[in-house]
């Protein structure tokens, strides 16, 4: 993984969660058929598979995107409750169109998206299945993940990136497309 694409961010202070899980539509495509002005992500967070999701510890996060945008779900390894907050921020004030994905409202899974439409907070209790978005985040030049499990930062190695599942090294995490 080249580390240059991915840098350290600020802390992201999380907001109150004050929107149910709402059913949305599909976000259209992030790629248009030229890409994206603003470059490329990097490749170390291309793709993703379904085995690169199992779990095989508490407390895992798994970040990818493709041409259809940005993908994030945590799961664990048992039926246990878990916790998972945070916020997902666009950096260059692009908007955020964001969907469910497996999240259940008889578990309290929320998430909201600010009234500018730059930062998704989420709160996650999971009892082992995945839970997640998937967002179009209209080709944003860099965005800032911010991630707790159990009211504590979440640590880097548990954060898995792309179809290879690289680790991120800090958290918050921001990622850069590259021209």
């Amino acid at each position: 993984m080249k580390r240059s694409m991915i840098v350290i961010a600020g802390a992201v202070a999380l907001t109150a969660m004050a929107a149910p899980v709402a059913s949305a539509k599909a976000p259209a495509n992030e790629e248009t058929a030229r890409g994206c002005a603003t470059g490329h992500v990097p490749a170390s967070v291309n793709g993703q598979s379904s085995r690169a999701l199992r779990s095989t510890r508490a407390g895992d996060a798994f970040i990818w995107h493709n041409r259809n945008g940005w993908h994030f779900r945590v799961r664990h390894n048992n039926a246990t409750k878990m916790t998972f907050t945070g916020t997902i921020k666009t950096n260059d004030g692009k908007a955020i169109d964001a969907r469910a994905y497996r999240l259940e409202a008889k578990h309290g899974d929320t998430f909201s998206v600010s009234a500018d439409k730059t930062t998704v907070t989420f709160l996650f209790n999971n009892f082992g299945a995945l839970d997640g978005l998937d967002m179009n985040m209209h080709c944003s030049g860099s965005v800032t993940f911010d991630l707790s499990v159990n009211a504590a930062p979440m640590n880097p190695d548990r954060i898995h990136l792309g179809r290879h599942r690289h680790e991120a090294f800090s958290n918050p995490l921001t990622i850069m497309r590259r021209k």
